[in-house]
């Protein structure tokens, strides 16, 4: 039994991801590649095209596309591949088979490990309810922090702005404690607080999608001020951000 859990959107290519949770005996877990996937590397393809489960297929990257997002690969696919893992030598996670192009040979891709672990850290759209962290800041409901306003301001901007939000802690699938921020406007984005003063961001790139940017932060009459490395200045009313 599988159930899903979250999910990128499924909006474009490089967000054609879901978490599942499996019930069932406990297998090993793959770990991803700790680098980029490179032109000219060998890989392997394990899936189940038609139904014939565990097959394995070989080809090399052929290119990267989108800034590396995904993984154009000559490893065959098939129906059955979709959502299986794109192998190294050593047998480490460097893509998700994704999709094909249909009246071709050899052009297959996949979503890269580039995307793939800032996933895995913030997923984006939950599908079932997380469990609230603690402590927690004793803000609000159960998991729902604050529901007021926030700061925002870009590098371009010279002056910020008050946009309605509102702030939820989870826990993600590593156990770490995210706060995803429902904006007015209909933006969204995620934060995830570390314990030496850095904070990882993931929010809608402007071709809509997702971006894993990072910064630090800082305490705030408000909540907590965070400066992204990109110059942009944001303010949540958080008030004591579990930190990870």
């Amino acid at each position: 039994m599988a159930e899903v859990v979250a999910d990128a959107g499924g909006d474009a290519p490089a967000t054609d991801l879901a978490l599942l949770a499996v019930s069932g005996s406990q297998g090993t877990p793959l770990q991803l590649a700790s680098t980029a996937p490179s032109v000219g590397q060998s890989v392997v393809a394990i899936g189940a095209p038609k139904g014939l489960a565990f097959s394995l297929s070989r080809g090399v990257v052929s290119q990267l596309r989108d800034g590396g997002e995904i993984v154009q690969t000559d490893a065959a696919l098939n129906g059955g591949n979709s959502g299986g893992p794109l192998l190294d030598d050593r047998g480490c996670v460097v893509g998700i088979a994704t999709f094909i192009l249909r009246d071709s040979q050899g052009l297959n891709f996949a979503v890269s490990n580039q995307v793939i672990r800032p996933f895995l850290n913030a997923p984006l759209i939950a599908r079932a309810p997380a469990p609230a962290p603690a402590p927690a800041p004793a803000v609000g409901g159960a998991g729902e922090l604050a529901s007021a306003s926030c700061f925002f301001r870009s590098f371009k901007q010279s002056q910020g702005e008050e946009i309605g939000c509102s702030v939820h802690a989870r826990l993600n699938a590593n156990g770490h404690t995210v706060y995803d921020v429902a904006w007015a406007d209909g933006y969204r984005s995620s934060y995830v607080f570390w314990s030496d003063g850095a904070v990882e961001i993931l929010a809608k790139g402007s071709s809509g999608e997702p971006e894993l940017h990072r910064g630090r932060y800082r305490p705030h009459r408000r909540g907590v001020e965070i400066s992204s490395n990109e110059g942009s200045i944001t303010v949540l009313p958080a008030a004591d951000p579990v930190v990870n």
